[in-house]
């Protein structure tokens, strides 16, 4: 994970309107994301794992096909602080990481 500032998935789905679970205060739905099929969902981790474990939104909308506003709707729905995250870098930039893809990718290297 690089310097940038680490943002929880719970601060993002405040700012982009995803419904919450109290109970788990994890995001839930997504409001006006149109496609979260398996597909979609599986075509962004096998990217990320192209990419060492961090994507820009540029990444996912030429790769998807989907549309710049889709496209973050889409992303943003899928962070959950956990298996997803967003760090924003000292220029700052989003990027939309993968903890687990990167550590699987450094016990590669070692």
């Amino acid at each position: 994970m690089n310097k940038g500032h680490q943002m929880a998935g719970t601060e993002i789905a405040a700012k982009i309107g995803i419904v919450s679970d109290n109970k788990k205060d994890m995001p839930l739905v997504a409001r006006n994301v149109s496609d979260h099929s398996a597909t979609m969902v599986s075509k962004v981790f096998r990217l990320a794992t192209k990419r060492q474990g961090r994507l820009t939104l540029s990444d996912i909308v030429i790769e998807s096909g989907l549309g710049l506003k889709e496209a973050e709707r889409f992303m943003d729905s899928l962070v959950d602080g956990l298996h997803v995250q967003i760090e924003v870098d000292a220029k700052d930039l989003i990027n939309y990481e993968f903890p687990e893809i990167q550590a699987r990718l450094n016990d590669l290297k070692e």
